[in-house]
Formats: C-alpha cells, structure tokens, sequence
C-alpha cells in the first residue's frame, strides 16, 4: 500500500466515518495537536528512565484512543475517568517529591525536563482546540479533563526532575568535598549542633517541609534532635537512626543501600547491632579531612528532601559559613 493516495492534494481529508471535510477543519486541527502531542511524549521517553518510559507509554496509548474517538467525530464514546485518576495520583506523588515553587520556570536547566515542558505546552494548545471543537459540537466528554490533566503531569514531572538533579549535584559536590584539608580541628558541641540544626531548620521553612533534625557526635550519640511544628513523631527515631548510622559507618544513609544488598558487602547489616543501622536517605556524615567527627539525620519529608537538607547541612559546615 502506497503512502501517498494524492487523495488530500486538493487540501480535503476523510474522517473515520467517511466525512470529507478541509484539511484546516476544527477535526484535523485538533488530530494534528494530539499527534504531535503524542510524538513529542515519545522523545522524553526515549530519553527516561524505565518506570517513567513505561507511564509515558501508557499515556501515548490513550492518546491514540482519544485521536480515533475525534477521528470518528465522537459517534463512539471513550470513558477516560480512571485514566484522569491515575494522572492525578501521579501529580500528587511526583508533587510530593520536590519544595513548593516559588519563582517562574524558565526551561533548560535539564535537558529532559526542558523537553517535557514542550510537550506540555503542546498539551495545552491541544486542549484549547479539543475544547473548541466541543463548543462547536456541544457536547461533553472525559477527554478534555484527560487532555488537562496531562499538562499538569507533564509540568510536575519535569520540576520533580530537575529537583532530583539538584540534589544529586549537591550531593556530587558535597562528596568531592569531603576530605578536603583544613587547618581547623572540629568537634561536636552543642552549641555548634544548635547553629547546624538552625541552619538546615531554616531550609527546610524555606521549602515548605517539616522534619526533625538529629546532630551527632563522633560516636553516633545524638547531642541534639530538633523536631519542627507538626513534622511526624514517628520522624524523631528515624532521624536519630540516620544520624547514627552515618556517624558509625562514616557514610551517607542513602549511599548504604546498595551495599546492604544480597551478596553485598555489607548484606544483614540491618538486622544487627539491635536494629541501629538504617539505610533510609537523609544521614551524613561531618568530616574533618579525613576524621567524623559528627553526623546529621533529617527525616520527615519525600527521600530526596531528606537527603538534600543532610547534605545541605553538611555542605554548610565545610564552607565554614555557620
């Protein structure tokens, strides 16, 4: 079968039903937005990781069923309620993963994320000619709460991205800092863990979380948990247990996953030592060259913020700006 027909040379297509209608119609204007929709979602997920590569899947899927639907100019109905649910449950998990926003988004600081943002803006103009062409027809459907809610994923996928690349090159940096000589000999006081808590205290304020800090001394012991209004009481132990485990084990919390692993160095090193190790992320270890001599625990909020305000912590005090 020949790709070209020469049957739309004359600027008329045929619809699913056999209409004919110009290529400029409401009908083909909003298959065209879907489409590229559609192909713009495929780039980012060429570019994802699995779990993320698979929700897109699913989405340029649903896409394709919304396209035959506009296609056969609505004669079959297509119940996309549960579709908008899963979309939603995406948003609030992704949301949950990054501070609230508290600037305007210019796109490019990732590669990936800039990307999605153009394809939510795709989204956005396919929404607006679906919502057109509806008017027209006056009538209502699912779709067009589906199309909506698909920009408002694309938008907190890509802040959740771009936070997580924030927070693994704080986390890089702060790693290649670790060591790094110096003509001052620390130690844990309490009144240095007061101004450490305070620090992170006030980051985390500024991004919106409530968590408990716990600062420890070179043994693990916690000189200070600091617990902020309304973070989780659960959070205190937690923290207290990261704080120790990096002071112990000279290592953040996050890093000592992997080695727990079956046939991993350190496999069954939870069970021990009366349930103290914990490899939850959000400890990090205080270091003086080369020498721990105190750790940080946060938890409360989403891993990836635990383990940014550890390690803003941390970062703070190599800087000696504290």
């Amino acid at each position: 079968m020949s790709v070209y027909t020469k049957k739309g040379d004359s600027g008329m297509t045929d619809l699913f039903n056999g209409q004919r209608v110009d290529k400029t119609d409401l009908h083909i204007e909003t298959l065209g937005n879907i489409d590229e929709l559609t192909s713009a979602i495929g780039i980012v997920r060429s570019m994802a990781e699995e779990a993320i590569a698979n929700e897109l899947l699913s989405i340029q899927k649903k896409l394709k069923d919304i396209m035959a639907v506009v296609a056969s100019d609505f004669e079959e109905e297509l119940d996309v309620r549960e579709d908008t649910l899963f979309l939603e449950q995406a948003i609030d998990r992704n949301q949950a993963l990054f501070p609230p926003l508290d600037h305007f988004i210019f796109p490019g600081d990732l590669r990936l994320s800039a990307q999605i943002d153009l394809a939510r803006t795709i989204a956005r103009r396919a929404e607006r000619r679906l919502t057109r062409l509806l008017a027209d027809k006056k009538i209502q459907t699912s779709i067009s709460r589906y199309i909506n809610r698909l920009s408002d994923y694309l938008f907190v996928l890509a802040r959740m991205l771009e936070f997580r690349e924030v927070v693994k090159q704080a986390l890089e940096n702060n790693l290649s800092q670790a060591g790094e000589s110096t003509n001052e000999t620390k130690t844990m006081t309490l009144d240095f863990a007061k101004e450490l808590a305070e620090v992170i205290e006030k980051e985390a304020k500024r991004m919106g979380v409530n968590v408990v800090i716990s600062i420890a001394n070179k043994d693990g012991i916690s000189v200070l948990t600091q617990m902020m209004d309304n973070a989780f009481i659960v959070s205190k132990g937690l923290a207290e247990k990261k704080a120790y485990t990096s002071a112990a084990l000279q290592m953040p919390t996050h890093t000592l996953k992997e080695l727990v692993k079956v046939g991993a160095s350190f496999e069954g090193l939870e069970d021990m030592l009366d349930e103290k190790i914990i490899t939850l992320g959000g400890g990090y270890p205080l270091k003086n060259k080369e020498v721990t001599y105190g750790a940080i625990g946060v938890s409360g909020s989403s891993a990836d913020n635990d383990i940014y305000l550890a390690s803003y912590g941390a970062s703070k005090t190599e800087r000696k700006s504290i």
